[in-house]
Formats: C-alpha cells, sequence, structure tokens
C-alpha cells in the first residue's frame, strides 16, 4: 500500500483482489460511522450547550422579571 496526496494505492496477486475489497469495504465502514458517531457527539454536545445557555437565560429573564419593580 502506498499513501499519495490523495490517493492510497494498492498492489496484489489477482488472487488477493476480492479478500482486499472486502477488508478495504470494512476499512471504509468503519472510517463512517466514526465519523458519523464524530458528528452526532458534536450535535449533542452543542445542543446540551444551547439547551444551558436556554436555560441561564429564562432564569436570568425570570429573576429581572422579579424584581424589575423595586
Amino acid at each position: 500500500m502506498r499513501f499519495e496526496d490523495v490517493a492510497l494505492t494498492f498492489r496484489s496477486a489477482d488472487e488477493h483482489v476480492p479478500e482486499w475489497i472486502e477488508y478495504i469495504d470494512k476499512w471504509i465502514a468503519h472510517a463512517n460511522a466514526a465519523e458519523t458517531e464524530a458528528d452526532d457527539r458534536q450535535r449533542r454536545d452543542t445542543e446540551q450547550s444551547n439547551e444551558r445557555r436556554d436555560v441561564q437565560r429564562r432564569e436570568v429573564s425570570g429573576a429581572n422579571e422579579k424584581f424589575k419593580n423595586l
């Protein structure tokens, strides 16, 4: 296997090509799953952060309303 700027080059005897394709497919599937998990984790973290900010805003707004006429 050789890594290039934007490609991977595989050289194999003909009889090993089906096995290599199977391994490459598994590798791609694993990489895609890992990327999806990372994206999902980032999305959840962002949603949780936004929810915490919304809760803080509501609490501050409630406190402002409660004490605005003092």
